[in-house]
C-alpha cells in the first residue's frame, strides 16, 4: 500500500511539469493522503508530515505554512499518546489551516502586488 501511494505521490508530483495547477496538485495529494489515513496506512501525525512534505514540494517553505504543519503534527500526535480527544484535535487543525492558508493567500497576493524585493 505504502508503494502505491509512493507511485500516486510521484505522478502528483510529475504532473506539475505536465502544467497541472498546484492548487489541483496539492488537492489530489491531500486526498489521496487522506484516504491512506483512513485506511490506517498513516496514524494521523504521520499523514501530516506526509501532508507537510507533499506541501513543501508543491509550493515551496512558506513559514505560516510550516508553522501549521508543526502545531498540527504536535497536536495530533498527543491525541494518538491520549493527552486529547482526537476528534478535538483534528477539529483545532482545520481552524488553523484556514487561518494559515489566509496569512499564505496573503502573503502571495502581496508578491505579486509588490513584486519581488531589488537592493538598489
Amino acid at each position: 500500500m505504502r508503494r502505491i501511494s509512493l507511485a500516486l505521490f510521484v505522478c502528483a508530483l510529475s504532473a506539475c511539469s505536465a502544467g497541472v495547477r498546484p492548487d489541483a496538485q496539492w488537492d489530489a495529494y491531500r486526498e489521496q493522503v487522506s484516504r491512506d489515513e483512513q485506511a490506517g496506512v498513516f496514524s494521523a501525525s504521520e499523514a501530516q508530515a506526509r501532508l507537510r512534505e507533499g506541501w513543501v514540494r508543491i509550493y515551496g517553505q512558506d513559514p505560516a505554512m510550516l508553522g501549521y504543519f508543526a502545531y498540527s503534527e504536535t497536536l495530533l500526535r498527543s491525541a494518538e499518546h491520549g493527552l486529547i480527544p482526537m476528534a478535538d484535535a483534528k477539529e483545532l487543525v482545520k481552524e488553523h489551516e484556514r487561518a494559515a492558508r489566509a496569512e499564505y493567500q496573503n502573503s502571495r497576493r502581496r508578491q505579486v502586488v509588490e513584486g519581488p524585493e531589488y537592493d538598489l
